[in-house]
């Protein structure tokens, strides 16, 4: 116990002080695009799950109007086809994203 809080104590000090320091700008900038990145993968599998969910056939209509669900779409299926990514399951991934882009395209 003592030694998380240390460590949580020892966190917020480097926080600070990379965020009131002079490269403050950075650390923001930096986690802008960290959110942005994270929200883009949540929003990408959020509308691959419901293009190719059985159950939520409806959805795959609205996907299929939506302005966001190919460029999502194409986005995963981008990402995923990077041969070098060390992440168990990518090439599943991938082809699910190639399918859903499939399912949108009739």
């Amino acid at each position: 116990m003592a030694i998380s809080a240390l460590f949580h104590w020892w966190g917020e000090l480097v926080a600070k002080a990379a965020h009131d320091g002079p490269f403050g700008w950075l650390d923001r900038l930096v986690g802008g695009l960290v959110g942005f990145s994270i929200a883009v993968l949540l929003s990408s599998l959020l509308v691959l799950l419901a293009v190719q969910a059985p159950l939520l056939s409806f959805a795959r209509k609205d996907a299929k109007r939506g302005v966001v669900a190919r460029p999502l779409l194409q986005a995963g299926a981008s990402v995923t086809g990077w041969r070098t990514l060390p992440v168990p399951g990518v090439r599943w991934l991938h082809q699910q994203y190639v399918t859903a882009q499939q399912h949108l395209g009739r």
